[in-house]
C-alpha cells in the first residue's frame, strides 16, 4: 500500500488545489455564465428534445459553460455550433459530447431532429463495474476527437433502440426503480459510445498508439488505484516514463496523469460516503491514505465539501427522490 504521509508536500493536493482554481475560474467567470441541471444536483439526469430550428440572432444564444455533462444526439438536420475554440458542423448520424465547464454554444441549426441527454458528474457513481468510469473519462475527456462521434447506418438502429428505450422511461417518471435503469442504459450508451470511438482512433495511426498506453493506463489505475497514488507505480509497470504518460493523458485528455489519479481516488471515495456505512476514517485507510485528516483535505479541495458534508447532501437527495 502506498504510504502518504501528512507532513510532506504532497504533488496529489497541488494537483488538488490546481483543480480547485479551474473550478472557480469557471464559476465566478463574468464573461461566461454557468448553466445548471434543474435539479441543482450532481447525480441528476435529464432528456429532452432538441430545439427544431436555432437563428444566432433571434435565439440570442451566448456562449455558456454546464455544470454537468451533456450528449446531443442528432438524427437529421445542419447547422454550426461551437465547443471551447472548435467550430463544428452539425451532421446527421452524429453524437456531439459536451463536457462540464465546456465552453458550449449554438450558432444555427436547421430542421434539427434529435434528444439532448444531460447528467451530473455522480449520476452513475454507484455503478460496481468501472468500465462505466473509463468510458466516461474517455468521451468527456478526449480533446482529440473534436468532440463528435459519427455513427455508422449499420449501426444507428441500435442506438436508436437505446436511446429511445431511455426516453420513454424517462418520461414514464415511475415511482419503482426509475434512476436505476436510466444508470444502466446510460452505461451501455456511454461504453457502446467508447466502443466506437476506439475504432476511429484505430483507423487513425496517429493516435492509435496513444490510445492503447491510455486505456493499459486507466485499466490498471481502476485495479491499483487504492495502492498506487503516484505516477511513477503506474509507469514501472506499463515500461513508459512518467513524462511519456503525462504526454499521453495531456493530449488525450487534456489532463495530467496525477489528474487522472486524483479523480479515480475521489469518485471511489464518493462512492463510499454515498452508498456504504463505513466512516470517514474507513474509507481513508480503505483508499491507501494513511492519515485520514490529509484524505479530508483531498476531498474537500476536489469537491468543495468535506466528506461528512458530500455525505450528508448525497443521502438527503436520495431520500427526497432526487
Amino acid at each position: 500500500m502506498t504510504k502518504i504521509r501528512a507532513d510532506c508536500p504532497s504533488k496529489i493536493q497541488i494537483v488538488a488545489f490546481r483543480l480547485e482554481m479551474k473550478k472557480k475560474e469557471w464559476i465566478h467567470s463574468s464573461q461566461i455564465p454557468f448553466v445548471e441541471l434543474d435539479l441543482q444536483d450532481s447525480a441528476s439526469f435529464h432528456i429532452k428534445k432538441i430545439q427544431e430550428n436555432i437563428d444566432i440572432e433571434e435565439d440570442e444564444e451566448s456562449s455558456h459553460r454546464h455544470t454537468y455533462n451533456e450528449i446531443f444526439w442528432i438524427r437529421s438536420g445542419s447547422g454550426t455550433q461551437t465547443i471551447d475554440d472548435q467550430q463544428l458542423e452539425i451532421s446527421p448520424g452524429t453524437f456531439y459530447m459536451v463536457a462540464q465547464g465546456q465552453v458550449h454554444k449554438f450558432i444555427e441549426g436547421r430542421t434539427l431532429d434529435g434528444l439532448i441527454i444531460q447528467f451530473g458528474s455522480d449520476f452513475i457513481l454507484n455503478q460496481s463495474d468501472n468500465q462505466t468510469w473509463t468510458s466516461q473519462t474517455f468521451l468527456f475527456g478526449c480533446i482529440t476527437n473534436e468532440s463528435r462521434i459519427a455513427i455508422q447506418k449499420s449501426d444507428m438502429a441500435d442506438f436508436e433502440a437505446l436511446i429511445e428505450q431511455m426516453r420513454k422511461e424517462y418520461e414514464a417518471r415511475a415511482e419503482f426503480g426509475q434512476i436505476q435503469i436510466l444508470r444502466h442504459l446510460l452505461n451501455v450508451l456511454l461504453i457502446k459510445l467508447q466502443r466506437n470511438l476506439k475504432e476511429q482512433y484505430n483507423e487513425n495511426s496517429l493516435y492509435s498508439n496513444q490510445y492503447n498506453t491510455l486505456q493499459n493506463f486507466l485499466q490498471l489505475l481502476d485495479t491499483d488505484f487504492k495502492k498506487r497514488h503516484q505516477v511513477n507505480e503506474y509507469t514501472e509497470v506499463l515500461s513508459i516514463s512518467p513524462r511519456q504518460l503525462t504526454d499521453v493523458t495531456k493530449t488525450m485528455l487534456g489532463k495530467t496523469a496525477k489528474e487522472v489519479i486524483l479523480e479515480r481516488l475521489i469518485m471511489e471515495a464518493k462512492r463510499y460516503l454515498h452508498y456504504s456505512g463505513l466512516s470517514i476514517k474507513e474509507i481513508a485507510y480503505d483508499l491507501g491514505f494513511e492519515d485520514p485528516s490529509y484524505f479530508s483535505k483531498q476531498f474537500k479541495l476536489s469537491t468543495s465539501q468535506s466528506p461528512l458534508d458530500y455525505r450528508k447532501a448525497a443521502r438527503r437527495n436520495w431520500e427526497e427522490g432526487k
